[in-house]
């Protein structure tokens, strides 16, 4: 699974020979367009895909694209630049790639199977994430331990996301001094243990394996995405803030929405000010958040929970058929 969530960085620096192994490498390329229409075999045989790996999806890196730096050099994009990312090396058959091209001032997702004119190389390299701190580590290190875990609910499953949700909560600063690190490192596994309340343990090796593997993590800071502040709600606050969100904006699903489109361009929008949301479950606090909102263009989906403002203003709901409903007041 790609460790992504946030921000990724286009890196001109050239790939190892063991990167260059790695099956689950992400490159990229940009190219300018030049001369005439040519034949192409790439317009035959590769179609851009519309994701790559879950959360990392056309849509998503569209956004980013057009909302920040994602090159790690000084670059001004001309009309008709081509970037694409690949899943994998770019000379595999039929490789799995995104693909966008810069039109009328802004990046688009490229629908069609590739350009059909002439071009000319400009850079690449691979797809990296920005920010060295502990916390991403952290972080990485146990999005690795989750994938290796081979059956979803089963006990470490669960302690794994729990310390997951753990880390999230934190800013990166705090761990910047080793007697910090060491406390929260212990505090976060302890929490992570106590939320599985009655239900079954990881087997002693698993945890001290695991243990062991935090340690290390967390003394060796990489290149991973910055991680937007998310944590779950306790009890008691979760029956505070859901009788405040009932007060402010009462039961019942809201007022339904018809226009997809523009539904989905406020989604990315409110995404990108990175303003503090509640995201509630009616029945659940232990999935109930506090969020930025960052989080909502990629977590919001059919599971009938509400999006709020952190002042209850508005709310959203997206039920389990997919459609979308609003309260209070919902500029969009």
């Amino acid at each position: 699974m790609c460790d992504l969530q946030r921000q990724f960085i286009l890196c001109s620096c050239a790939l190892t020979k063991p990167e260059q192994r790695e099956p689950g490498i992400l490159t990229w390329s940009l190219s300018q367009r030049v001369g005439t229409h040519v034949f192409t075999m790439d317009g035959i045989y590769a179609f851009p895909s519309s994701k790559i790996e879950r959360a990392f999806t056309a849509e998503w890196v569209e956004s980013q694209l057009n909302s920040r730096q994602c090159f790690d050099f000084d670059y001004q994009p001309g009309e008709f630049d081509q970037l694409k990312i690949y899943l994998g090396q770019e000379r595999t058959y039929e490789p799995v790639f995104l693909a966008f091209l810069f039109q009328n001032g802004k990046w688009q997702r490229e629908l069609g199977h590739g350009s059909e004119y002439s071009r000319k190389w400009l850079a690449g390299g691979k797809v990296e994430f920005a920010e060295k701190t502990r916390l991403n580590t952290l972080r990485s290190y146990i999005l690795g331990e989750l994938n290796k875990v081979e059956r979803r609910y089963s006990p470490e499953w669960y302690y794994l996301t729990l310390t997951m949700l753990e880390v999230e909560a934190y800013d990166p600063v705090a761990l910047e001094s080793e007697p910090e690190l060491e406390y929260l490192l212990e505090m976060m596994l302890q929490k992570a243990d106590e939320g599985l309340g009655k239900s079954q343990r990881p087997d002693s090796a698993f945890l001290k394996r695991f243990d062991i593997g935090l340690q290390k993590a967390g003394k060796n800071p990489k290149i991973l995405p910055t991680v937007p502040m998310r944590r779950p709600l306790g009890r008691k606050e979760w029956y505070e803030v859901w009788e405040r969100f009932q007060k402010q904006l009462g039961d019942g699903p809201g007022e339904f929405v018809f226009d997809d489109e523009r539904m989905d361009r406020w989604k990315l929008a409110i995404g990108q000010k990175d303003i503090r949301l509640y995201q509630l479950d009616q029945q659940n606090h232990q999935i109930s958040y506090e969020l930025s909102s960052y989080w909502l263009p990629e977590m919001v989906h059919g599971d009938d929970s509400f999006w709020t403002d952190a002042d209850f203003t508005w709310s959203l709901n997206r039920d389990s058929a997919g459609y979308d409903h609003i309260k209070g007041a919902f500029s969009w």
